[in-house]
């Protein structure tokens, strides 16, 4: 859908949290943060449960540059949802790239739990070996 059909789908119904999280993909492709971030917060208002929600508004705070933001949505994602994996994986992720090491690795090892795909969780592994080799390096820090 483009920018102008989701306008028009919430004027018919603007409690759609559905609708609004797909609109924010459009208008986040279109680099339309602002936008693509208010559509999710009304999303999340509608359904406090949506953890899909609380993770896109994590990657448009990435985006911008407030990784500690980016970070709180994840794991909101996470309370809402403790099987959600990309809010594991983004977490981790989020962790790594602010250089809080053995928080990644904790966040690592919970998706390795919940993932059910092998490859991500051998992928999950080796993250955690590798970062664990860094801290090791790094004196135990």
């Amino acid at each position: 859908m483009a920018v102008e059909e989701f306008k028009e789908a919430l004027k018919l119904d603007p409690t759609d949290y559905e609708i609004r999280y797909r609109a924010s993909f459009t208008f986040l492709k279109t680099k339309k943060y602002a936008e693509a971030e208010y559509q999710l917060t009304r999303a999340i208002q509608l359904n406090p449960d949506f953890a899909p929600g609380y993770h896109n508004l994590g990657i448009i705070y990435e985006i911008k540059g407030y990784l500690d933001y980016a970070i709180e949505e994840y794991k909101k994602s996470i309370k809402v949802d403790p099987l959600f994996e990309e809010g594991h994986s983004f977490l981790a992720l989020a962790y790594r790239k602010k250089g809080m090491l053995k928080e990644a690795v904790a966040a690592y090892r919970e998706y390795a739990k919940v993932t059910k795909d092998p490859l991500k969780r051998a992928n999950a592994e080796r993250e955690i070996a590798k970062i664990l080799r860094e801290i090791s390096l790094a004196g135990g820090k």
